[in-house]
């Protein structure tokens, strides 16, 4: 539906509200980047961006935080608190 209002030229503000909306449900973070940057530099829209984005980043920093929280106890139980894996991007 959204590549349709794309199409037919149909794309207003809530269009792409509604589509980084998706894009954060779906786990999406290059779609939501595209429509922070669509939204950048739109007067009267441009606002909802950025909220978009500080409350998308306040949700992840929540949960990363609380991942951390859950590390540390299992870390030291397990006697790894001196060795930590590491993480090859894959």
């Amino acid at each position: 539906a959204y590549q349709e209002a794309v199409s037919r030229k149909l794309d207003g503000d809530s269009a792409h509200l509604n589509r980084y909306a998706v894009a954060f449900l779906e786990g999406d973070s290059a779609e939501m980047q595209r429509q922070l940057v669509w939204g950048t530099g739109k007067a009267g829209i441009e606002d909802f961006f950025f909220s978009y984005d500080s409350d998308t980043k306040a949700y992840f920093g929540v949960w990363l935080k609380r991942a951390r929280q859950r590390e540390k106890p299992s870390t030291r139980r397990n006697g790894l608190a001196k060795r930590r894996p590491q993480h090859n991007g894959s």
